[in-house]
């Protein structure tokens, strides 16, 4: 059962997110 579209989306921003947040530190 694959999960909603909207779960999808959330854990595509959360991502994306904490890879600019790794660039930004390093």
């Amino acid at each position: 059962m694959l999960p909603p579209a909207s779960v999808l989306h959330e854990h595509e921003e959360i991502k994306q997110r904490w890879l600019a947040a790794v660039k930004f530190i390093e």
